[in-house]
């Protein structure tokens, strides 16, 4: 790899992909929907909700790889797309315990979620390696627009970091889920 952080992301993300199937395999549908109140996601919608914030990056990814990414007004603007990008690094890092509200655009896609979630997460992760190999010798310090809102650019380079640090904090949340006393 021509960036050594991107074979480190690769790996977490990877840990992320095993972790979750030792953790959550033998879960039943109930047990993968069950919630302690209204307000919390389930285990199957923390992970749904990983697969859809995913998604929405490959289309920018593609742009990169085709070379057809243009510019945006925001992205030409200096010294904001560090700003964001290591604000949300930082934000998203598993060891941030700071409770943090999505955007719509980022929630589940549903709320029964199925039992082949966990499969669709495990094939949504090789699909956002196989992303992060191939766009290793991109020029990672090219500035792209998150899908959440046009004035917040970031590098791709941050891109990878956010997107690590984001696999894993669900990952823990989904965790603490079933660690709670109620869990079924």
């Amino acid at each position: 790899m021509n960036h050594p952080y991107l074979s480190e992301c690769i790996d977490r993300i990877q840990q992320v992909s095993e972790d979750a199937m030792f953790a959550f395999e033998n879960l039943n549908e109930m047990q993968l929907n069950w919630k302690p109140n209204a307000d919390s996601w389930s285990v199957g919608q923390s992970l749904d909700h990983l697969i859809v914030s995913n998604r929405l990056y490959f289309p920018i990814f593609d742009s990169i790889l085709n070379s057809t990414k243009k510019k945006t007004f925001w992205e030409r603007l200096p010294f904001m797309p560090k700003v964001w990008g290591n604000t949300i690094v930082k934000a998203l890092a598993p060891s941030n315990k700071d409770k943090t509200k999505t955007f719509p655009v980022f929630e589940p896609s549903q709320s029964q979620i199925p039992t082949a979630i966990l499969s669709n997460f495990v094939k949504n992760n090789e699909q956002l390696i196989q992303y992060f190999q191939r766009l290793d010798g991109a020029d990672h310090n090219i500035i792209i627009t998150s899908p959440v809102a046009k004035f917040v650019t970031y590098s791709l380079g941050n891109t990878f970091k956010l997107l690590t640090n984001h696999e894993e904090r669900h990952f823990l949340q989904a965790k603490r889920v079933m660690e709670l006393f109620e869990f079924p």
